[in-house]
């Protein structure tokens, strides 16, 4: 889910701070590929993640931080 903006983006990509929601759906649990994408989130300036496990039927959120991720 995104910041509401006045040219809803039309003018430039989204960056980290326009990103209000982010879900990360696996029905894997969360592997290598998982982890890679948190990191590249936490790049892109996005502070924090919800995931949500299919299998383990579970959701947690991570604090992400520069190019890592921790949970709270």
């Amino acid at each position: 889910m995104l910041r509401l903006r006045d040219d809803r983006y039309r003018s430039a990509n989204p960056v980290g701070d326009d990103v209000l929601l982010l879900i990360e759906v696996a029905d894997a649990g969360l592997t290598l590929e998982g982890t890679v994408k948190l990191a590249k989130y936490a790049r892109a300036g996005i502070q924090r993640c919800w995931l949500a496990d299919l299998i383990l039927r579970k959701t947690s959120m991570q604090l992400l931080h520069g190019s890592a991720a921790e949970p709270p």
